[in-house]
């Protein structure tokens, strides 16, 4: 005897009874959940401008695009401060890790003469400050970097130097530093950051110049009275003078921090991360050279405050 069936069936889970019915329908899987990790390669996720203070991110894993915009040091007269530099690399983390952005604030300046004695306080993040007897002149532009897992200078990953501070005296216009690249350039007497040491001040008139240090342009002496111009920050800053130096760039890589523990080893026995976060792609470019400014167009030096921005790449 030949007999005709049809087969209805349900698809049921988190332990459910099949319903009864043989005209159930089936049962429609949940939309899934959007992942943390973006499906469309090269797709910017976060964007970091000039606020003053740190800015924090955590990252999933993945393998992230990192690039950062050194500030410009401060003006002084018509005469526009050393520009940033720019810096650039791949980041691989295999876990979620906490990113701490600084974003460089670009450098105070003065544009005419004053009739009294002043300081200026230099960019966010190691901009050093001037002081002014008489001439115009600018602070020192501040770097921009970004650092895992500490907030501290001993845990950047990447740094874009800040530039010098110019000066105008006397008709005579005297020219900041460029921010790094490996190393700061000089201003007209305030020497740049390399990798492993900070630029010297110009030491004359009762020192009234200072050096730059790890981080940090150089500023002025207290006690002295002669206009000084800051220094950029930097991986080091810049030296302060008439014109004072641009702080150095600098990438998380196995060949530079093996050139830092050689010239620095006390600065080095300070470094908090392994090698599990050195960067690919490397490079750190001073603002001498053209690049890609934010906005895309190819400028020689970056302008203003600083930038940075944090791009996925892949999982």
């Amino acid at each position: 005897m030949e007999s005709n069936y049809t087969l209805s069936y349900a698809v049921y889970c988190d332990g459910e009874e099949p319903p009864l019915s043989g005209d159930a329908e089936p049962i429609e899987p949940e939309t899934p959940v959007t992942p943390e990790t973006p499906e469309t390669p090269s797709q910017t996720l976060y964007v970091f401008e000039y606020t003053g203070a740190v800015q924090q991110v955590t990252l999933p894993a993945g393998k992230w695009k990192l690039e950062v915009w050194g500030a410009q040091g401060g003006q002084g007269g018509t005469n526009i401060g050393g520009k940033g530099g720019y810096s650039v690399g791949n980041l691989v983390i295999t876990s979620n890790a906490s990113l701490y952005v600084y974003v460089g604030g670009q450098g105070n300046g003065s544009s005419s003469n004053s009739t009294s004695s002043s300081k200026l306080t230099g960019g966010f993040n190691g901009g050093g400050a001037s002081y002014q007897s008489t001439a115009p002149r600018g602070s020192g532009g501040g770097a921009t970097d970004i650092r895992i897992g500490h907030d501290s200078l001993y845990a950047r990953v990447i740094v874009a130097g800040g530039g010098g501070g110019n000066l105008y005296h006397n008709n005579e216009s005297y020219t900041g530093g460029i921010g790094g690249g490996l190393v700061g350039t000089n201003g007209d007497v305030g020497y740049g950051g390399t990798q492993t040491a900070a630029g010297i001040g110009y030491e004359e008139k009762n020192a009234d110049w200072l050096a730059g240090s790890f981080g940090v342009g150089g500023g002025y002496n207290n006690a002295g009275n002669n206009t000084v111009c800051g220094g950029g920050g930097g991986w080091y800053g810049g030296g302060s003078g008439n014109a004072a130096g641009g702080g150095s760039g600098w990438v998380y890589t196995e060949e530079n921090f093996t050139v830092w523990q050689t010239g620095n080893p006390t600065d080095a026995a300070n470094w908090l991360l392994n090698s599990s976060y050195y960067l690919t792609n490397a490079e750190t470019i001073d603002g001498a050279t053209s690049f890609l400014d934010p906005d895309g167009t190819t400028v020689t030096g970056h302008s203003g405050n600083g930038y940075a921005r944090i791009t996925w790449v892949s999982n």
